[in-house]
């Protein structure tokens, strides 16, 4: 596996583990995010804002690193996230529902930092399954 590979597998690993310490030895503080979620900062800060929401909302989550694959700097990441949400969830009162999401995330890696990130989670299917939206395709929530 190359430096880079290691190095993201290394941050989902931290991530999925809470493990803000080893995050901070391994993301660049002036880290260029580009999945910001609206009324959080930018960058490292952000990301552990998002972080810190989601570990308070689905506090007993499982997060499985699915595939890494990448060429040179690049590399991209697909994990599954399964959890059940007992915490507010963006201002949301807890449901009791279980989640299953798949990521997407792409970083750039220089040296031994990530100083990169872009992601896609999937918004619209864990929305649908928190019961705040309909799934595509279906009708209103339970």
């Amino acid at each position: 596996m190359s430096d880079a590979k290691q190095t993201v597998r290394q941050v989902e690993e931290a991530w999925a583990r809470n493990d803000v310490a080893a995050l901070d030895s391994l993301i660049a503080q002036d880290l260029n995010s580009h999945d910001t979620i609206p009324g959080m900062p930018g960058g490292l800060a952000g990301a552990k804002a998002a972080h810190a929401m989601f570990q308070s909302a689905f506090p007993d989550r499982k997060v499985s690193i699915d595939k890494v694959f990448g060429d040179g700097d690049l590399v991209c990441v697909q994990t599954t996230v399964k959890g059940t949400n007992t915490g507010s969830f963006m201002g949301g009162p807890p449901t009791g529902r279980p989640i299953d999401i798949t990521s997407i995330s792409i970083y750039r890696v220089s040296g031994d930092k990530v100083v990169e990130h872009w992601g896609l989670n999937d918004a619209t299917t864990l929305m649908a399954q928190l019961g705040l939206m309909p799934a595509p395709g279906a009708g209103a929530p339970a």
